[in-house]
């Protein structure tokens, strides 16, 4: 199916740079301002989706006209509302897109659409979306957003929620976790191991991490730790990131258990493969004796005084876990 889409692309982009006359006089014409308005579009169905829900995209659906390229999205939409497997939702969206006969800029708004609803039905971010469905328009349409905007009719709503919660406040609050919670003194831990990284070895650290269990991660962490994360990661993630706690609401304590879990396994990893470098070797070997297979029967003090902390706060069967709210 993804040949299909790329060579169908192709054509589409050889169509519109073929008709394109350089030097024009006018800084764009109504084809292309189109383009920019059905990125848009689905920009704002996927904030809807993130938001509210797949089920909430039914009220903006209903809204979607019944002619041309309106009718081609308004059953993309519905065959995702209606639970339709994603690979099928693919092949019917190819079948009508060909059965169309979609040429130059309306096959061009046909391919956004169809990538667009299957991106949002995976449950991508608005941002990434919106990247990936401007990297298939010609370059100049990009640079004519900037002077046309995007459409009319965007309301502060519908844009992405980074302006919802403010992470340097979030990097002044300290985690919702008590000392009576299951797991409170292994994040403790972690935190006092991610404290002695250095900036890049952070980084390579996190860069491995799965995004939902970082969230999951900072939702524990106390400000200091979630502030180094964020200083290792970019603007861009970062807005990301806090756009997900935003929607994410309350958070089981054994989800923070598991996803700090996670991201120390990756640490053991690295440090055992050399990617990052850590000189307290006393550490290194408590690090693998919580969360790691350990040393063998010959223990140091360290190593038992590890694993004894292992035990103590190794309780995944406890009653104790409560959600946590992070603001």
């Amino acid at each position: 199916m993804r040949a299909i889409f790329f060579y169908e692309l192709k054509d589409r982009l050889e169509e519109i740079t073929g008709k394109r006359v350089t030097g024009r006089d006018d800084a764009y014409n109504e084809e292309e301002k189109s383009l920019i308005a059905a990125i848009g579009r689905i920009k704002r169905l996927a904030n809807t989706a993130r938001k509210k829900g797949l089920l909430e995209l039914e009220e903006s659906a209903v809204t979607i006209g019944d002619t041309g390229l309106d009718r081609y999205l308004k059953k993309l939409v519905f065959f995702v509302l209606d639970g339709t497997d994603p690979e099928l939702v693919e092949e019917i969206g190819y079948s009508l897109y060909l059965s169309g006969y979609y040429r130059g800029y309306e096959g061009l708004i046909a391919l956004i659409y169809l990538e667009g609803v299957l991106s949002i039905q995976a449950g991508e971010h608005p941002m990434i979306i919106e990247e990936k469905l401007y990297a298939l328009v010609p370059a100049y349409i990009s640079e004519l957003k900037d002077i046309i905007g995007e459409t009319e009719g965007e309301s502060d709503d519908e844009l992405p929620f980074s302006s919802h919660i403010d992470i340097d406040a979030l990097c002044t609050t300290d985690s919702r976790l008590i000392p009576s919670d299951n797991g409170y003194h292994m994040v403790r831990f972690v935190e006092f191991c991610l404290e002695r990284l250095d900036k890049k070895s952070m980084s390579r650290l996190l860069r491995d991490i799965d995004n939902n269990d970082l969230v999951i991660c900072i939702v524990g962490f106390n400000g200091n730790t979630r502030r180094k994360v964020f200083d290792c990661i970019s603007e861009k993630l970062g807005n990301m990131l806090a756009d997900d706690i935003f929607l994410m609401g309350p958070v089981h304590v054994n989800s923070i258990i598991g996803s700090v879990t996670k991201l120390m396994n990756i640490y053991i990893r690295l440090i055992e493969s050399g990617e990052i470098v850590a000189d307290d070797q006393e550490l290194i070997r408590m690090i693998n004796s919580v969360f790691g297979k350990g040393y063998g029967e010959d223990e140091s003090d360290v190593q038992k005084n590890a694993r004894y902390l292992h035990k103590l706060v190794d309780s995944y069967e406890t009653v104790n876990n409560r959600v946590v709210y992070i603001v």
